[in-house]
């Protein structure tokens, strides 16, 4: 049997700075037993076992690997996105749960093309939304639907840990809309909340007595 399958675990296709003089660099480690064990392994003669809270990690991690999408969108950073969460996964025995309500907004013919495109094209539409209003006639979902299948999924997954903390990734508009429809934000006050920026986060808290809050909105 290879050291490989005794591991707990295993990576691989990595860049790895292993601490040993003698093999400073390494393109997988397999990992047997705890983190002592881990550092024995590497040969580091000092090592520094830093205390993680798994809750940051997740977070840090579920948006760090948040840039692919889905309707061609981005192509070929899912995997990314993916592996990233089952790694997570592995390491805090926590599931992934993927959910296609949590999907981003569906533009219909836009799809998949260009701003520059899109603008040429289609011009009046375009405008509108940029403007913040409905786009007729092409296939655009319209912020209600989004709000509401974003918001339904969200109410979900913390019906799912009731008190506890549920990492969600999802890109930007779908983030926005769905956590205002949450907190019962009229489109007025929706559209003064600013764009999430990529790999950050908005922060929402249950409250039994006033319900859903806002604690933090593009934190990183």
């Amino acid at each position: 049997m290879s050291a490989a399958e005794d591991a707990d675990l295993v990576l691989v296709n990595g860049n790895i700075y292993t601490v040993n003089d003698k093999q400073p660099r390494a393109e997988a480690v397999a990992v047997d037993g705890d983190a002592v064990g881990a550092l024995a392994a590497l040969g580091a003669r000092h090592g520094r076992i830093a205390e993680v809270d798994l809750g940051h990690a997740l977070a840090a991690m579920a948006w760090t690997g948040a840039n692919g999408g889905a309707h061609g969108r981005r192509r070929g950073m899912a995997a990314g996105r993916f592996a990233a969460w089952w790694a997570l996964a592995a390491l805090t025995g926590l599931d992934v749960v993927s959910d296609p309500r949590l999907r981003e907004r569906h533009f219909g013919q836009w799809q998949g093309l260009r701003l520059t495109e899109i603008a040429e094209r289609w011009p009046a539409e375009y405008a509108s939304w940029r403007a913040g209003q409905p786009v007729a006639g092409l296939g655009v979902e319209t912020i209600e639907d989004l709000a509401k299948r974003v918001s339904a999924a969200l109410q979900d997954v913390a019906d799912r840990v009731p008190g506890g903390t549920a990492v969600v990734a999802m890109h930007g508009a779908a983030a926005r809309h769905g956590c205002a429809a949450l907190l019962g934000w009229p489109d007025a006050v929706t559209r003064t909340l600013g764009a999430l920026a990529n790999c950050h986060w908005t922060e929402l808290r249950f409250d039994a007595v006033r319900g859903w809050q806002l604690w933090a909105h593009n934190a990183s």
